[in-house]
């Protein structure tokens, strides 16, 4: 099963044509990444990365306002079918038992990259620049290399930014 949740939805993938690769790369470097065990932990987590420098140059930018919007994280049931971020809201939902950096990287990707990208490829180069930069290099270059295997096409850093 994907980190993400439900896969069976036709007409999303064919607006979304890397969403599955990625998902299936996702699902090889999940032990890379950190698991939390409590939510304030999860949280803590989301507030040193909107804390954080890339954060900090990134979402301004993008959000066309002079400081990053807070970002609220939404504890999702177990029976959720996936984990998600709002799109014209600085929100995520992260699902129960999915508690780890790398899904909570991933949404907070999606915030970054809000035009439309979905899972393309400005959004898997932001995703992989946020693991570099609150994960490891170790794992990023892990994902990249995953994302590569399974045909997922990556910005090079400069072009996501």
């Amino acid at each position: 099963m994907t980190l993400s949740g439900n896969t069976d939805h036709p007409q999303r993938e064919a607006a979304d044509p890397q969403r599955e690769a990625v998902y299936r790369a996702e699902d090889e470097v999940e032990d890379a990444c950190r698991r939390f065990i409590r939510w304030t932990e999860l949280e803590g987590f989301v507030n040193d990365v909107v804390a954080g420098e890339f954060w900090m140059s990134e979402l301004p930018r993008r959000w066309r306002r002079p400081t990053p919007p807070r970002v609220h994280v939404v504890r999702r049931s177990s029976s959720a079918t996936a984990s998600l971020a709002e799109r014209d809201r600085p929100v995520i939902h992260i699902r129960s038992g999915h508690w780890s950096a790398l899904v909570v990287l991933h949404e907070l990707a999606h915030l970054i990259v809000r035009d439309g990208d979905a899972h393309g490829p400005t959004f898997a180069g932001v995703e992989v620049d946020l693991i570099r930069w609150h994960v490891s290099f170790a794992a990023a270059t892990e994902l990249s290399d995953a994302f590569a295997r399974h045909g997922v096409e990556v910005a090079e850093p400069s072009a996501a930014r």
